[in-house]
């Protein structure tokens, strides 16, 4: 699969599930993403309105050599979902290649 990161800093939602108990596993590709990315989880805890859980920046909070990122997440009966913000405008729209899977529990 691929996703299309539009050129701007508006933070895109990536993958978003619905309410469920279950294990996620995201794999993105950022290697034609120029600038920083806001890898952002959230969880929506009260039905209604979506919680900030988790937040990290591409490239600084990884490996210097590493071109993907890897996210294994516990979902516990609540919706969740992950998005994507850049730092600086890309020029252009990007793909991201990623792929999930979800372990139903």
């Amino acid at each position: 699969m691929a996703f299309t990161l539009v050129n701007g800093t508006d933070e895109q939602t990536i993958v978003e599930l619905a309410q469920q108990t279950s294990i996620v596993y995201i794999s993105m590709d950022f290697s034609d993403v120029i600038g920083p990315i806001i890898i952002k989880e959230y969880e929506k805890i009260d039905g209604l309105n979506y919680a900030l859980v988790s937040t990290a920046q591409y490239p600084a909070d990884f490996a210097e050599s590493v071109n993907g990122v890897s996210i294994t997440h516990a979902q516990l009966n609540c919706s969740y979902k992950v998005t994507l913000t850049t730092q600086v405008p890309e020029g252009a729209d990007k793909s991201i290649p990623y792929r999930y899977g979800v372990e139903l529990r």
